[in-house]
């Protein structure tokens, strides 16, 4: 039963981890359009710049996701140490019995 759950908070695990490797993709790819958007602005004199606001809101939001995913892989390292530990002890207790 703890094999189940452990696998499946991997498999959880695996997919944020495609989710935020593609977020990443996603930013990377807009900041030279960003950049071009900071430049025409400046230029015009313009101070508001909405598409720099919306960067930084998504940029922030990656970061939160990205610390859930290392406390979730954290949780997981624990829960499978534990595991571990538990299949030690029956081994000891299984060696007993020989």
């Amino acid at each position: 039963m703890q094999v189940q759950a452990l696998l499946a908070l991997l498999q959880g695990i695996e997919q944020e981890g495609c989710l935020l490797e593609q977020r990443r993709f996603s930013m990377r790819q807009e900041k030279p359009k960003l950049a071009a958007q900071i430049v025409l602005f400046g230029l015009a004199g313009s101070r508001y710049l909405p598409a720099e606001r919306l960067y930084q809101y998504r940029r922030e939001r990656l970061f939160q996701e990205e610390e859930r995913f290392r406390h979730a892989m954290i949780r997981y390292q624990n829960e499978l140490a534990g595991l571990q530990a538990q299949i030690e002890v029956i081994l000891l207790e299984l060696s007993f019995l020989k």
